[in-house]
């Protein structure tokens, strides 16, 4: 019988078409165009969510430098392409002891709490001219050791964490000092409160003021006579009567919170934070126990007392279920509690 030569190439493609079937078999779950698109879309539908619209506003005197870089982190991993659930320590240091510093760190990430987060950063912002960044990169084993200069107190290096990390933030973020004040009772208010859905935690202290004469309830005479201001600034209306304060500097807030407000109110907030003596801010009145200077400006007490504000997390009932001064400090929330929003405001 007589074969032509096409004929013969039939068991030949025959092996090709099953060996295709079978890779196609293999890997179509991967790479199949409907499934591809859908997942796609998803992703893509998720981070716009997430993200604010941008602005157009320009950010000139913003230190490009800052940008950070890859973590070394060991309890991060190299690649993240899943940034769901994320947590980063934002840290204001000075010279601090590095070691204590590391020691008290690593006791909080190893918080039950901390388990639901597939990444943990620390950014470390230096106020310390003279400090050896490369060693304290070592110490604190990220790369995200950064210089700025000593002004405007700890509120300085939060904002400009904020402004330099806008489009990067985590889903929580931890703005503290060095030291924590009062680190035990601190500890315990994350393991006692800290959520996923967490909005605003204080892991200092509350308390309650009039927003027309706002005090200190300890020492009346140390005022602080912007917080209307803030107030109207952040929320483009009036001051309400009362409004819940917050002690010590120290607060988890999500992403979500954080970008309530735009990257701009956060620059002029830095501006006059971080701004020369001859600036209208400092003529304000400030108390006697206090000082006025560019490094520690008189203003960023006023901050300290107003991140509910920004943060919206300001309403006096805040204040009355979670107790006020530092006996709420050191309260511990009991076994039969279930209401997780006691000391803390809650995302949808």
């Amino acid at each position: 019988m007589y074969i032509t030569s096409w004929q013969k190439l039939i068991p030949l493609a025959a092996a090709i078409l099953f060996l295709f079937r079978a890779f196609q078999s293999s890997w179509a779950p991967h790479f199949t165009g409907s499934h591809y698109l859908a997942s796609l879309h998803a992703n893509i539908s998720t981070s716009v969510e997430d993200l604010p619209t941008p602005t157009n506003t320009p950010f000139s005197d913003v230190d490009q430098s800052l940008q950070p870089s890859a973590s070394l982190e060991s309890n991060e991993p190299l690649e993240t392409p899943d940034l769901t659930h994320t947590f980063d320590f934002i840290i204001s240091y000075y010279k601090e002891d590095t070691r204590e510093v590391r020691k008290k760190m690593a006791e909080l990430k190893a918080l039950d709490a901390m388990k639901v987060y597939t990444r943990i950063r620390t950014f470390i912002y230096v106020k310390d001219e003279k400090a050896n960044l490369d060693e304290l990169r070592m110490v604190f084993q990220t790369q995200n050791v950064f210089l700025i200069p000593n002004r405007g107190r700890e509120a300085g290096a939060y904002f400009t964490h904020i402004i330099n990390n806008w489009w990067d933030l985590a889903d929580h973020n931890l703005f503290m000092q060095a030291e924590l004040h009062h680190h035990d009772n601190a500890r315990d208010k994350l393991v006692d409160y800290l959520r996923p859905n967490t909005g605003f935690l204080n892991i200092g202290f509350h308390e309650i003021c009039s927003s027309e004469d706002c005090y200190d309830p300890w020492v009346k005479e140390r005022r602080f006579s912007r917080i209307q201001e803030i107030y109207t600034l952040v929320k483009q209306e009036f001051c309400p009567a009362q409004i819940a304060i917050d002690y010590l500097g120290q607060i988890v807030v999500s992403r979500r919170r954080v970008q309530l407000n735009s990257r701009k109110i956060y620059q002029y907030l830095k501006d006059t934070l971080e701004s020369e003596m001859d600036h209208p801010i400092h003529t304000d009145y400030h108390h006697e126990n206090f000082q006025d200077t560019v490094e520690n400006p008189y203003f960023g007490h006023t901050l300290e007392r107003s991140y509910g504000i920004l943060w919206d997390c300001h309403y006096p009932r805040i204040a009355e279920t979670c107790g006020k001064g530092f006996g709420a400090l050191v309260a511990r929330r009991g076994p039969g509690d279930t209401n997780d929003d006691k000391c803390q405001c809650l995302d949808p």
